[in-house]
């Protein structure tokens, strides 16, 4: 061979492996994202072919040292070597491929899996999957942010993108791509910022976060956005109120799954009509509704009109009665008094505040399976036997079965309703005996019991006996009790798609705290335990080759 093909494969040969090494360090550490097959970007495309030319040309130019280096044993020892170490690495590159893109063999290990979605969120993208939509998600970040950023957002797309082939995520650095930036975000948008766009719509995520994405993919596969309205005037809770008794939180959430939430004064806007508004909340009115008031809603629920009404024990007889017409029409009955329960109650000193658990049979609280919602206090509602004019009720909350395990207890003294330490039993005679139901869905359904196949509106009301439970102080407490509300504006608006479980619980805590006899073990097992277990094994290998 001459000194020339000598040279030009040498220099080929340590090409190859240079571009080789550069390529592997790029994708492990500059791609994005790192180590993935869908982080293959022109750079890392570029040395991947440098190192594949380079080795060409070395073996075009070397042929016979290939085959002399062939025949040597220790070269072929080498070699298998090498073989085995490409090997496995194509095999972790397999399963890494498989982990990230195959959502049956995808595990979390977390506690409360927090790092796996939640069930609404794999609704959405069941949904999803079954149309024929194409959403583009676009990740934006720059190298002057936390790494860490860009990290969450990416790991976030892809659990989203492991549900479904309908998304296709791209990761965009505004500095390398000012243009791309400019086109889908404001100039005071704050990075890390994630933008959905389906054809010539655009959702903007406000952070990095499930609620957000969730979100964003609900309200851009909206046609049009429903109007959920609080009714006002009567001293009512204010969605806007962003104190502990407030339902600012609520208000929130309903924005968060693409719902429009306003403020609703018949006194200012006195026609109510199914168009116009798709859920009305009533919740604990303060001042009794008038007449004609009472006529507006009888009207629009009888046009098929959805309601939601919150009473509450506080509630004067005057201030209830327009609720006993207007849900006698269905047959239920508001029975004042407070709901006390021994067996689900969040403290046995303190019956009143009942910490509820769910059976599967409603559609708004099968979700909520092992879910816990507090009530502080409730008053009962009184179902019918049978449906009445068409329209069967359910009852979703009920106290324990039994007068010595819960009751509705009707002395509501105020030193009743608000000392805990005041002992109150049950009284046979006066008060009513467990079960006592404190929320009930109504819906119409046909003379033979199932439900109307009509396609035109039907009435439906959730009626809860508990007005506390979604304000902001228990809702921080008790996250499910947003995500009972919630499931029953959706079942009101017929959004089915939307009565899940949106927002998991914190991590638990998991420090681990050792006492002096564990630490010692620890210390032994790891500092002598384990540098004798080596020895021991060295020297019988030493003992049995020789």
């Amino acid at each position: 061979m001459s000194s020339r093909r000598t040279l030009a494969s040498t220099i080929a040969g340590f090409c190859a492996i240079g571009f080789a090494v550069l390529a592997v360090l790029y994708w492990a550490f500059l791609s994005n994202p790192p180590l993935s097959l869908a982080g293959v970007d022109w750079p890392l495309r570029l040395l991947v072919i440098a190192a594949i030319v380079s080795f060409s040309i070395f073996i075009l130019t070397a042929p016979e040292s290939i085959g002399a280096a062939a025949g040597k044993r220790s070269n072929k020892l080498t070699v298998n070597a090498l073989i085995a170490v490409l090997v496995a690495i194509g095999i972790a590159i397999a399963i890494n491929f498989i982990a990230e893109n195959v959502p049956t063999v995808r595990a979390d290990w977390t506690a409360n899996q927090s790092l796996t979605l939640s069930p609404q969120s794999v609704k959405v993208l069941d949904d999803l999957n079954k149309s024929n939509r194409q959403i583009n998600v676009y990740g934006f970040y720059n190298v002057q942010g936390k790494a860490q950023d860009r990290q969450n957002m990416s790991d976030l797309l892809k659990e989203y993108t492991a549900h479904t082939s309908h998304i296709k995520m791209q990761l965009v650095d505004t500095d390398q791509s000012p243009t791309t930036a400019f086109k889908y975000l404001p100039n005071s948008a704050a990075l890390p910022a994630v933008v959905f766009e389906e054809g010539d719509r655009r959702e903007t995520a406000k952070s990095v976060s499930e609620e957000e994405f969730t979100g964003a993919l609900v309200r851009i596969g909206q046609t049009a956005q429903k109007k959920v309205a609080f009714l006002t005037g009567h001293g009512e809770r204010d969605p806007n109120d962003t104190t502990a008794q407030g339902y600012a939180d609520i208000q929130d959430s309903l924005t968060k799954d693409g719902y429009e939430v306003v403020n609703w004064n018949l006194s200012i806007s006195p026609t109510l009509t199914i168009s116009d508004v798709a859920v009305l909340v009533i919740a604990e009115p303060t001042k009794p509704l008038n007449s004609q008031e009472q006529s507006t809603i009888t009207k629009y629920l009888d046009s098929g009109g959805r309601a939601m009404v919150l009473l509450d024990p506080a509630m004067t007889k005057e201030t209830l009665q327009p609720f006993a017409t207007l849900l006698g029409k269905y047959g239920v009955t508001p029975v004042q008094g407070m709901v006390l329960d021994l067996q689900n109650s969040l403290s046995q000193q303190d019956p009143r505040f009942i910490a509820q658990t769910y059976p599967s049979e409603s559609e708004i609280t099968q979700p909520l399976a092992r879910q816990i919602t507090g009530f502080p206090l409730a008053m009962g509602l009184k179902p019918p036997t049978s449906t009445v004019d068409g329209f069967q009720s359910t009852s979703i909350l009920q106290s324990s079965v039994g007068e010595q395990l819960s009751w509705l207890e009707t002395d509501l003294t105020p030193e009743n309703q608000n000392n805990p330490d005041v002992k109150i039993q049950y009284d046979a005679g006066k008060d009513i005996p467990g079960p006592v139901t404190y929320g009930m869905t109504i819906e119409p359904v046909a003379a033979s019991g199932t439900e109307t196949d009509t396609t035109a509106p039907k009435t439906r009301l959730v009626v809860f006996g508990d007005s506390d439970f979604p304000t902001r102080a228990y809702v921080q407490q008790f996250p499910a009790n947003a995500d009972l509300f919630a499931n029953s504006v959706s079942w009101l608006a017929g959004r089915n798609e939307l009565v899940s479980i949106r927002k998991k619980a914190a991590d638990v805590e998991r420090t681990i705290t050792l006492d002096a006899g564990q630490q010692r073990v620890l210390l032994f097992s790891t500092m002598i335990g384990l540098p004798v277990l080596i020895i021991m094994v060295g020297g019988f290998v030493w003992w049995r080759r020789r």
